[in-house]
Parts: structure tokens; C-alpha cells; sequence
């Protein structure tokens, strides 16, 4: 029993100090939703154009992102994709899309892409808040190659996610540098997806277990800011 108010004290000490940590994590993130309000808040459009298209499609379309306080949603509208095919769509780290066939195969695989766009930022997916959760999602286009994209999350999970550490340097997916902000102004979103059936040559890349099929980029846009005099 006498050891009881030696032992008070550092529990109280413990508090405090939790205290204190959950209080800097949540100073931080703070700081990261005002900075990106200040820089980013607003609406930004990609008009999609196609790649690929000797694969026989003709994928275009829109997709936004918009910024308001804490949330970030993102809609795509896109048409004359490939049909029955789920079509995985990435925002880029990069600013260029993709227009180099270095190993003239005829085809824009997966590794050219990451070669002029960067890795993945933020997969365009089923959880927008976090870069890995949810990646195998992708919309799947219709019988006349249309699909509607529409999520949103918020934007201090975003980039509290985006913020940490790669656990990976040596896959497709890259983090923000340290307590940058999304700059979403000119970097690039890419749709990916063709039928399994285009007999692709043995040269085009897939990624990880995704087929070539999976990941060939039909249509690529970079993102410009929306102003009032720019509708």
C-alpha cells in the first residue's frame, strides 16, 4: 500500500503525456486542413481524352474534385470505354500524361504511365480517405461504355493519409512530401481498363496480380481550377 502514491502520480504522468500526444496529432492535422483550405479549396475539372485508342475505343469524359472546408468529393461522368470492364481511374503525383511507347509494342502500358505521371496520389475508389483501402474497386461501364463515378471523404483523413510515411518506395503508390499541399492544379487523372479479349502483346505490363488488360490507360486529363469566369 505504500507504493500507492508513488504510482498516482505517474499515471498521472501517463495521462498527461497521451494527453499531449492526441492533442499534437490533432494540431497537426488541423494545420494541414487550414494550409489546404488556403491553397487548394475550389472546384478543379479534367476533361478526359483518350489513350490507346487503336484498341478500337473512343474513352472521354469529365471528372471533378471539389474542395469545401473539411470535404473532398469527386465525380466522374465518363463514356465510350470498354463495356462489362471495371475501370480502375488514379489521380497522379505526376503533371504529364502518358505519350511514349518506349518499347514500341504499339501499346501505353502501366510502367510508360508511371514513367510520365508518377505513381498513384489517390486512387479514385471506394475509400477515398485512405490510399490502400479500396483499391480493388472500379466502376464497371455499361453495355455502351458509360459509367458515373461519386464519392467523397474528408479531407483531414485524406491527408493525414497522404502525409505519412511510404511504407513502399518501390511500388505504384507515392505519398505527399512532408506537409505538402495536394496541388491539385495540373496534375493528372488516368482511367485505366480493356477487354480481356484484345489479345494485348506479351510485352505490356501489368502490376502486381492485375492483368495488362486491367491496367492499359484508356483515357488521361489534367486537372485545372474552375473559376467563376472559367465554367
Amino acid at each position: 500500500m505504500k507504493s500507492c502514491p508513488q504510482i498516482i502520480p505517474c499515471l498521472l504522468l501517463f495521462t498527461l503525456f497521451a494527453s499531449c500526444g492526441k492533442s499534437d496529432e490533432k494540431a497537426r492535422i488541423t494545420s494541414l486542413v487550414s494550409a489546404q483550405e488556403l491553397k487548394d479549396e475550389g472546384l478543379y475539372r479534367a476533361v478526359l481524352m483518350p489513350l490507346n485508342t487503336g484498341l478500337g475505343h473512343q474513352t472521354t469524359g469529365l471528372l471533378d474534385i471539389e474542395i469545401v472546408g473539411d470535404d473532398l468529393s469527386i465525380r466522374s461522368s465518363v463514356t465510350g470505354a470498354p463495356p462489362f470492364v471495371k475501370h480502375y481511374q488514379h489521380l497522379m503525383r505526376g503533371k504529364t500524361c502518358p505519350d511514349s511507347d518506349s518499347n514500341r509494342d504499339g501499346i501505353l502500358d502501366i510502367n510508360e504511365t508511371l514513367s510520365a505521371a508518377g505513381p498513384f496520389l489517390i486512387p479514385i475508389d471506394s475509400d477515398l480517405s485512405n490510399q490502400l483501402l479500396g483499391m480493388d474497386f472500379g466502376p464497371i461501364a455499361n453495355t455502351t461504355g458509360a459509367y458515373i463515378y461519386r464519392r467523397s471523404t474528408n479531407l483531414s483523413l485524406l491527408l493525414d493519409d497522404l502525409s505519412q510515411p511510404d511504407p513502399d518506395r518501390t511500388d505504384a503508390v507515392g505519398k505527399l512530401s512532408l506537409s505538402a499541399p495536394l496541388s491539385l492544379d495540373g496534375r493528372v487523372v488516368i482511367v485505366f481498363g480493356v477487354s480481356v479479349g484484345e489479345n494485348l502483346p506479351s510485352t505490356v505490363a501489368g502490376y502486381l496480380e492485375e492483368s495488362p488488360e486491367l491496367m492499359t490507360p484508356i483515357a488521361c486529363g489534367s486537372l485545372v481550377r474552375i473559376t467563376d469566369e472559367n465554367p
